[in-house]
């Protein structure tokens, strides 16, 4: 197997990440994407195991670390995929659908580890899931709950047009590693 480290510049970003290739080519490519949050190109350790499984099958892995994270600049949460085959895991698998339902040029598309709800269904989960695994007292779980849930209605019907304003009291983290 051979590894290379390769940055490109995409829109004003520079995207870096890791290209490994099986020992015998040429070989079919597959983009793997990180699920939510800030990644690196790793996906902080979960893509090794598929990236095994896909070399032993002849299928070269590139993987970039998202902007803003290890290598790369600007900040994940402004960026989008170009059509290109691709593998995603958990909200990268979200996104993998999207690309193969918008790109008919996609050659393939798999989603990891992907829910098959609407994505704020899986938001409130997660909040519920998290919070509870705190140890946050049942009632902040409900008012934690109620407001994201009111905030993503608001956000649907393109009622919030500037950030809101961050509450001077102390709130429950509600997604680990995001400030409150």
């Amino acid at each position: 197997m051979q590894q290379l480290d390769l940055a490109f510049e995409w829109n004003g970003l520079t995207l870096a990440g890791t290209l490994h290739l099986p020992s015998e080519g040429p070989n079919p490519l597959v983009l793997m994407m990180q699920g939510s949050g800030s990644s690196d190109r790793d996906s902080d350790g979960y893509f090794a195991p598929n990236r095994a499984s896909f070399l032993g099958l002849g299928i070269a892995t590139y993987a970039f670390d998202k902007p803003g994270c290890g290598e790369s600049t600007s900040d994940w949460r402004d960026y989008a995929l170009e059509d290109v085959p691709v593998w995603g895991h958990s909200q990268g698998g979200w996104l993998a659908q999207i690309l193969a339902s918008r790109l008919p040029a996609l050659s393939f598309a798999i989603a990891s580890s992907s829910p098959s709800i609407p994505i704020t269904d899986q938001d409130l989960y997660g909040c519920e899931r998290t919070m509870r695994a705190q140890g946050h007292p049942e009632n902040a779980i409900t008012d934690a709950l109620a407001s994201s849930a009111r905030c993503i209605r608001r956000l649907s019907r393109g009622s919030i047009t500037q950030s809101p304003r961050r509450s001077s009291s102390k709130r429950p983290d509600t997604n680990p590693g995001t400030a409150t």
